[in-house]
């Protein structure tokens, strides 16, 4: 049996915990534009990564996305067995309307952590990922 040092625990557990904090606040905040972090994200990922987005980034939230008319699925002219997805005009102007509130709440986030720390987080975070 393998014993985790208490501190790479305590990482992940305060990590995981700071994680549903965040979203918990994103998603009461979020709420008041009509969206949701899972949302926010997806839309945030088609609108960086342009519309040949790989269907399986989105699987949850697809279908939502598509009913709520914030993105559309079409065939790719280029492989038709491949679907892009098309950021619409009313999935970019949700994300246009949560922007704002997204901005805040990560400004005090990094308010808390104090610019160098956040910036130590962040460099370490995508290290990770």
């Amino acid at each position: 049996m393998t014993i985790v040092p208490a501190a790479y625990a305590q990482f992940g557990y305060t990590l995981a915990f700071a994680e549903r904090t965040l979203s918990a606040v994103l998603r009461d905040h979020l709420a008041e534009r009509g969206t949701e972090p899972e949302t926010w994200y997806a839309l945030q990922l088609l609108a960086t990564r342009g519309p040949a987005l790989d269907r399986t980034t989105l699987t949850a939230n697809l279908k939502p996305l598509e009913r709520r008319g914030l993105v559309k699925v079409v065939v790719d002219p280029d492989d038709r067995r491949s679907r892009r997805l098309i950021l619409t005009a009313a999935g970019r102007a949700s994300l246009a309307a949560a922007a704002p509130i997204w901005k805040r709440e990560h400004a005090r986030v990094e308010r808390l952590l104090h610019t160098a720390g956040a910036d130590v987080v962040r460099t370490g975070l995508r290290e990770l990922s």
